[in-house]
């Protein structure tokens, strides 16, 4: 009996570090286990106590362990990384990259514009004389047709601008291209309209009080000048046919005369011509040489223009730009300051002028004057 007790003992003790152990593993705490077990008496199988133990251990912890651990680490990671990357970095690139269009606008902008000179060429007059026919059919134009009301800067509308009587031909003035040497420099200013042509007629009228003006070209600078307060000339814009060099011109009107004749299709003004000295204090103008190229300038109508050398002596006239007859004025800018000029002869030009007053045949003799496209500044008296 004794040795069957001792045996039971054992086994209970064996079964009972057997549960401990398994209780371990399982994080069960065993404290109220042991309690209960000695109590007991030894004939009743315990048995049935390690079988219920180990079927609630697996049921418990796994859960807890399985649930906690996956979810929290994969849902934060990835959801910051990729949402802030993307959007900061092309939102802010784009916006930079048009700033350069600002410096193209800017250029063209910048650009100087032309002088108020560049809208009207350099004249070469020649002295024109009519033909005793064509002289007598100017003259025997109606009165009405020959007498042109005039306003100018000179004459302003506000004081009644001027009423002249065209007498006879003076000038007749084609483009001419003027080389100007200054050192080793050659400056070339061209051609820009060679169908617009000048005829001159001079005015009835005497000399009056002075203005002063300072007068400035791209050939001779500023030059102080006194004008003449009545114009001498008005040089109305014409076309020219060439007939051909002959000293007996036989050429004869052949269209209408007066207001209705069909005027140039030009841009070019008429411009009255105000006699002009050198101001009083002024420096002598000094005396240059130019070489010009111009249709006339040739020894037959066959051949190409020549160039000629000619002398700058001293200034004559200022061209103003003129409202005739309530035409208007194309530019009030551009004036023509004219200078006397010493020229070599050339065979004499037989031509038929066409204008507002009609067509006129002339002969073209010798080159008087160089009309220079320039600007004017009135000095306050």
């Amino acid at each position: 009996m004794a040795g069957t007790e001792s045996l039971i003992r054992r086994l209970l003790v064996l079964v009972l570090a057997i549960g401990l152990a398994s209780a371990a593993q399982a994080g069960v705490m065993p404290s109220d286990t042991p309690t209960a077990t000695p109590t007991a008496s030894p004939t009743l199988a315990v048995t049935p106590t390690p079988t219920a133990t180990p079927s609630a251990t697996p049921t418990v912890n796994p859960s807890a362990t399985a649930t906690a651990t996956p979810t929290a680490t994969p849902t934060t990671t990835p959801t910051e990384t990729p949402t802030t990357t993307p959007t900061v970095t092309p939102s802010g690139t784009p916006t930079a990259v048009p700033t350069p269009t600002s410096t193209p606008t800017a250029t063209p902008t910048a650009t100087p514009p032309p002088p108020p000179t560049a809208f009207i060429d350099h004249f070469l007059c020649y002295d024109a004389k009519p033909t005793r026919r064509a002289e007598n059919q100017f003259k025997n134009l109606d009165q009405s047709d020959r007498v042109v009301d005039t306003v100018n800067q000179f004459q302003p509308e506000e004081q009644g601008g001027r009423t002249v009587e065209l007498r006879r031909t003076k000038y007749f003035c084609s483009p001419a291209e003027v080389t100007q040497v200054v050192g080793n420099t050659a400056t070339v200013y061209p051609i820009n309209d060679p169908a617009a042509n000048l005829t001159c007629y001079t005015t009835r009228g005497r000399p009056s009080t002075r203005l002063q003006v300072i007068s400035e070209d791209q050939l001779f600078g500023e030059q102080p000048l006194d004008v003449q307060n009545q114009s001498t000339q008005l040089c109305t814009p014409s076309l020219v046919e060439v007939v051909g060099p002959t000293a007996t011109p036989t050429a004869t009107p052949t269209g209408s005369a007066g207001p209705t004749a069909t005027p140039p299709a030009s841009t070019l003004d008429h411009f009255e011509q105000y006699r002009v000295r050198k101001s009083r204090g002024a420096p002598r103008f000094a005396r240059s040489e130019l070489t010009l190229r111009s249709q006339f300038l040739k020894e037959k109508p066959e051949d190409e223009f020549l160039k000629v050398t000619v002398k700058v002596t001293r200034q004559f006239s200022l061209g103003v730009p003129t409202d005739k007859n309530d035409e208007g004025v194309n530019f009030l800018l551009p004036h023509l300051t004219c200078y006397n000029i010493s020229a070599p002869r050339f065979p004499i030009q037989d031509v038929i002028v066409k204008n507002q007053f009609g067509e006129f045949p002339l002969t073209l003799r010798r080159p008087k004057l160089l009309c220079v496209p320039s600007t004017k500044e009135l000095v306050a008296p």
